[in-house]
């Protein structure tokens, strides 16, 4: 998902070039990680700890966010959120976040 959401070229706008100031990582690296996920490279190749660090949600609540609306690009975003559906229901299957994830999700993409 990050490739469909990331600008391609020098079409960088501001609040993307605070996102990767902000996240550690310079900005040719990020170039460099972009590039090679659009060239069909595993993310777990790709991406290091730097990025998961970088752009984790822990990070949106230690600095004091409440929600967070995300929006799905690209060719399947309704399949696309889908799979983030499954895969938070994966890793927290007890409902730990504190809301349904299911509750934001359109009827036809729930599993």
């Amino acid at each position: 998902m990050l490739i469909a959401l990331w600008p391609t070229g020098n079409d960088w706008p501001a609040q993307r070039e605070t996102i990767v100031r902000l996240s550690g990582i310079a900005r040719p690296e990020m170039v460099d990680a972009l590039d090679r996920l659009r060239r069909g490279e595993r993310a777990g190749r790709v991406l290091d700890d730097r990025f998961i660090s970088g752009f984790a949600l822990a990070q949106y609540r230690r600095a004091g966010a409440h929600e967070l609306a995300l929006s799905f690009a690209g060719s399947q975003p309704a399949a696309d959120a889908a799979y983030l559906a499954r895969a938070v229901k994966r890793l927290i299957p007890d409902g730990e976040l504190g809301s349904s994830c299911d509750a934001a999700l359109p009827i036809a993409t729930r599993g």
